[in-house]
């Protein structure tokens, strides 16, 4: 699991070194310097297989454990965590940051260390994250064959195999639930009025999920998705380093 933590000053990294050293915050087996902030990187003991059923339990988890990273010592602006998804990507160790090609984002080693979800949750005091959906089994798809189906629904089998009509379009397309268009516009309310650096990249990716899930063309998002250029090209950046002496 990876955490981000932006506008992270000097005195918020020693903040968050000393307590990694005793014991307040979790320590993670890697820490990156992004430029202007940190990942922080905790290994698993086991890979966590991402099921559909599981995607909100995991979201959930991570969102209490950014809150519960991102706090007054760790950050200079407390009050404005960056809450990504469990899909979020990260800048590769020894890419450019967004600093330019003469800071290159760094990666040091806290520890040994590896985890299970179980531990990461008792890490954040009065966590009500419930983890036992992560231990069901996902469902199982159909084994019915089609002569079974042309039997049991012959309505169905009539409709999409005889007819070859496609999936009804009016609640569904290609298959996911299609949104108001309110939500895709609340999305591009956020982008202007919230979304800080750090997060510039994520809210595109965001804008073009939500107008895939309201139906909106793939011409439209283009074109909202440019117009927020300036805007977000003009947030400012902060830079982060780390010394030798302070690992």
């Amino acid at each position: 699991m990876v955490v981000d933590v932006d506008y992270v000053g000097k005195q918020q990294l020693k903040n968050l070194l000393k307590q990694f050293g005793n014991g307040v915050q979790l320590r993670p087996t890697y820490l990156v310097s992004s430029g202007k902030g940190v990942h922080l990187y905790y290994f698993l003991q086991e890979p966590v297989q991402l099921y559909r059923n599981r995607e909100e339990v995991l979201a959930e988890l991570k969102e209490a454990f950014i809150r519960r990273l991102w706090n007054d010592t760790s950050s200079i602006r407390p009050d404005s965590p960056d809450i990504t998804g469990i899909y979020q990507g990260f800048r590769c160790v020894g890419s450019q940051s967004k600093l330019g090609v003469d800071f290159p984002v760094k990666a040091y080693k806290l520890s040994e260390n590896r985890y299970t979800l179980e531990d990461i949750k008792a890490s954040i005091p009065s966590c009500k994250v419930d983890l036992a959906p992560l231990y069901e089994k996902p469902r199982r798809k159909s084994t019915v064959t089609l002569e079974e189906a042309k039997e049991l629904y012959p309505e169905w089998y009539e409709k999409r195999i005889v007819q070859g009509e496609p999936k009804q379009k009016s609640k569904k397309q290609g298959g996911t639930w299609v949104c108001n268009e309110a939500l895709y516009e609340w999305w591009k309310r956020k982008i202007t009025e919230e979304v800080k650096a750090g997060g510039r990249y994520f809210s595109i990716m965001a804008l073009c999920s939500y107008g895939l899930k309201c139906g909106i063309s793939e011409q439209k998002i283009r074109r909202d998705a440019y117009a927020f250029l300036d805007h977000l090209e003009s947030l400012p950046r902060t830079r982060t380093t780390i010394s030798a002496g302070q690992m």
